[in-house]
């Protein structure tokens, strides 16, 4: 067994948790200022949002446009209150004029 099949409390809490990928694209040219903006939300939710467990955003490797959000959150309500905050409101303001589409979310279970 790779595993002990028991679940320990550890592992519930993190079966309990709120996790998805949100995906951005930045307009051809403004890849820096987006991932400028995307670090300092990061360093915001870091500082400010205890519940948040996780909220890391990457570049896509053969996309530079393309930047991938991996956020995991205590539960649901820490996710309602990330997107509340001032400083989400603030930097999705920015984004507004640096954007191409929509952002694509999902939301993840895991197995």
């Amino acid at each position: 067994m790779l595993w002990n099949s028991i679940p320990t409390r550890k592992t519930k809490e993190l079966l309990a948790t709120f996790t998805l990928l949100a995906t951005i694209k930045a307009k051809p040219g403004k890849e820096t200022e987006v991932t400028e903006i995307c670090n300092q939300l990061a360093r915001e939710v870091h500082a400010q949002e205890k519940d948040c467990l996780m909220y890391i955003p990457h570049v896509t490797q053969n996309d530079p446009t393309e930047i991938v959000f991996f956020e995991k959150y205590k539960d649901k309500a820490a996710f309602q209150a990330h997107e509340e905050s001032a400083y989400f409101q603030k930097a999705a303001q920015k984004f507004e004029a640096l954007l191409e589409g929509e952002i694509q979310v999902k939301f993840l279970e895991e197995v």
